[in-house]
């Protein structure tokens, strides 16, 4: 169904690219709160971590992040 499939979305820390956060802040942190986004594309992003919480609370055993960070996890994929 539609929220199994927005579950499948991860988010995932930009970590090592970002140490001081500005890339997650020009970016409204869409790589940590980006299945939020995927659940309803219209949150606004100054709440997106709301929803993300209530989402890690509603659906424990669904919800995925993983601390790969993003281009660590992006250079996986691709080789």
């Amino acid at each position: 169904n539609f929220v199994r499939g927005a579950l499948h979305t991860i988010d995932r820390p930009y970590d090592k690219l970002d140490p001081w956060g500005v890339i997650d802040f020009l970016h409204h942190k869409i790589g940590s709160t980006h299945v939020a986004h995927h659940f309803d594309s219209s949150i606004p992003h100054y709440k997106a971590q709301i929803a993300t919480d209530a989402i890690k609370d509603n659906f424990p055993d669904l919800y995925l992040y993983d601390e790969t960070p993003i281009w660590d996890a992006f250079w996986r994929v691709c080789k």
